[in-house]
């Protein structure tokens, strides 16, 4: 039996945005495919909650970043996913390899573009 995937809160947030984005450059049956695959996190996942102890942990993370993240939201939310996968002990699986794997030398990634 597979286990239910773990996935940060924030990961949550940034699919549903997606998934609720006006369609501008998309059509609707990529916005439908997006909002179905948002439902399937909701269903299939377990949501990790960002806390007290990941709070601590990023607010570590964020000072080698304070600069970068004053000017780019999507650092904000990869230090808070990051952190969250540090308080866990848990690998962080990601398409976004670069995105994360400077954060934080202890932070072990799972490359998904490779499996």
């Amino acid at each position: 039996m597979i286990e239910s995937p773990l996935v940060s809160t924030i990961t949550v947030q940034e699919v549903w945005t997606g998934a609720l984005r006006p369609p501008l450059p998309r059509d609707p049956a990529q916005k439908r495919q997006a909002q179905w695959e948002a439902r399937t996190l909701d269903l299939r996942s377990r949501v990790i909650p960002f806390g007290r102890v990941e709070a601590r942990i990023m607010a570590e993370l964020r000072q080698a970043f304070l600069n970068e993240a004053r000017k780019d939201n999507r650092v904000y939310a990869d230090l808070m996913i990051a952190s969250t996968a540090l308080a866990a002990g848990l690998p962080l699986a990601t398409y976004n390899v670069a995105d994360f794997k400077r954060l934080h030398d202890d932070l072990v990634i799972v490359d998904l573009e490779a499996m």
